[in-house]
């Protein structure tokens, strides 16, 4: 069975998100692969949301199927993130939103 997955992307203030929405079709029982990519002054942060709730990172749900990565690009002000879905399943179907914030725990004052 095919299950449709929609990103959005947003960034606050000076960040620039070059594509803005991406739709991916995958197929349940498949580990999925959600991408983001995120330019703007460092440090951000970037977390997901599906359908507007918050996904926690794995190591807060010992049974989570989700997994987040980050990594900056070398020389340059680009944030890529990932969300990896094991196994796909029909409930993950939805709106998914790639959401770069400001790290302030990260900034020295």
């Amino acid at each position: 069975m095919k299950i449709k997955l929609n990103v959005i992307t947003f960034s606050p203030g000076q960040a620039k998100v070059p594509a803005a929405l991406t739709s991916l079709v995958t197929t349940e029982g498949r580990a999925t692969v959600l991408k983001c990519k995120i330019e703007g002054d460092p440090p951000l942060q970037v977390n997901w949301k599906k359908d507007s709730s918050v996904i926690g990172p794995r190591q807060h749900s010992s049974s989570s199927r989700f997994t987040q990565q980050s990594s900056v690009e070398r020389n340059s002000r680009a944030v890529f993130a990932e969300l990896k879905i094991d196994a796909s399943e029909q409930a993950d179907s939805g709106i998914y939103e790639c959401i770069a914030s400001i790290s302030m725990d990260r900034m020295k004052i």
